[in-house]
């Protein structure tokens, strides 16, 4: 249950002020109350909330619920080893527990000598006959 006005925001230019009452949402335009029923409204919701902490602190537990702020928790290094552990057991479990083998001789393949000098007569052709064309 939210405590205090809510501003909300639909079209531009076009407020609403929403109060939490108890018999439910009281909205009124903003652009229709004048400074002093604002002021007035601001006040009556701080007291309001005054007495509702008023009360607790007199009954020893809260009748409304006011959220708390949000706490932030940051993982400890064992729980980071954890966690890590547990995804390098389930990778290890899609894979099927093996690493992917590497073809031959595990080296990575390279053009022959031969095969360079091919290419490279082929690409000299190729410019030659775009040097050709270019020039016509």
């Amino acid at each position: 249950m939210a405590t205090g006005p809510i501003l909300t925001h639909r079209k531009p230019g076009y407020k609403k002020l929403h109060f939490q009452t108890g018999s439910g949402l009281l909205a009124m335009e903003l652009l229709q109350l004048t400074p002093a029923q604002l002021r007035q409204a601001a006040t009556l919701q701080e007291q309001i909330l005054k007495l509702k902490r008023e009360l607790e602190s007199v009954l020893g537990s809260s009748g409304v619920s006011i959220p708390s702020p949000k706490l932030h928790w940051t993982q400890t290094p064992a729980g980071r080893a954890r966690l890590a552990r547990a995804l390098k057991r389930s990778w290890r479990k899609r894979r099927g527990g093996s690493k992917p083998a590497a073809s031959g001789n595990g080296k990575h393949w390279t053009q022959t000598p031969a095969g360079r000098a091919k290419m490279a007569k082929l690409m000299q052709k190729r410019w030659k006959a775009r040097k050709r064309a270019a020039s016509r």
